[in-house]
């Protein structure tokens, strides 16, 4: 089978144009040619310039500034300013070959399945920056420990009532004792109540001892009502007595 021509010449001319093509240099080999790094300011002799464990190529949103403090992500250790490096947000367990771990920068994950947004302060949305939910930083959900889930916005304390109540149950006693009388029983209750003698109506008592020397009926209010109720038949009697005597008195 002949080649065709055409084929032909277009074959030679890629490997000529190829031959001349200069490829770029990644001297630190983290995804970044040397010239970009150097653009951006990032150090082409070392492959995780900001030390958070991360390669500087695999930063995420590298060229961005995710906090506002001035640094393009790759050149900051906690992109999102949330207090957890972005080697741990993102779940590397093991440093870069090139990372510094005398600066502080890098902290091993010890849970690498699980992962936060390392340019987002508060992955969830739930309210809390990961820092504050992954209290002491190892990138384990300890909620023996007291954290809360970085990745759960139910467990960040929204529309919990932690406040004391202050209802102490006290009712008013609206119960109005309108009598004469006195009252010696005791209120225990709440709301409204109707109070109950418990003694005399010292009122109608007087009044039955005054007419007759002594007590009439029984110590309650039903034989005081009895008594007042003998009243009139009582001053129809004076009256005969009185009309009576004067008759006497006028008599030859």
């Amino acid at each position: 089978m002949t080649k065709s021509p055409v084929l032909a010449s277009l074959a030679l001319a890629l490997a000529a144009a190829g031959a001349h093509a200069e490829l770029p240099v990644d001297t630190d080999g983290d995804g970044l040619a040397d010239d970009v790094e150097v653009a951006w300011g990032l150090d082409p002799n070392d492959a995780d310039t900001d030390d958070d464990g991360v390669p500087d190529g695999l930063e995420y949103l590298w060229n961005e500034d995710s906090d506002g403090d001035g640094l393009i992500n790759a050149l900051d250790y906690d992109s999102d300013d949330d207090g957890l490096p972005d080697g741990l947000e993102l779940g590397y367990a093991k440093p870069d070959k090139d990372t510094d771990l005398g600066k502080g920068h890098f902290i091993a994950d010890l849970d690498p399945a699980t992962r936060t947004n390392p340019v987002k302060a508060d992955t969830d949305g739930g309210g809390v920056p990961d820092g504050a939910e992954d209290a002491n930083h190892n990138g384990v959900y300890e909620p023996w420990l007291g954290e809360t889930d970085p990745n759960n916005p139910d467990d960040d304390g929204h529309g919990t009532d932690a406040g004391p109540d202050t209802d102490t149950g006290t009712g008013s006693d609206t119960g109005v004792d309108t009598g004469s009388d006195t009252d010696t029983g005791s209120d225990t209750g709440s709301g409204t109540d109707a109070p109950v003698d418990a003694g005399a109506d010292a009122e109608a008592g007087q009044g039955a001892a005054g007419l007759f020397g002594g007590p009439l009926c029984s110590c309650s209010a039903a034989g005081a009502t009895d008594a007042r109720s003998l009243l009139p038949l009582l001053a129809v009697l004076a009256a005969a007595v009185v009309e009576d005597r004067t008759g006497r008195a006028s008599e030859p």
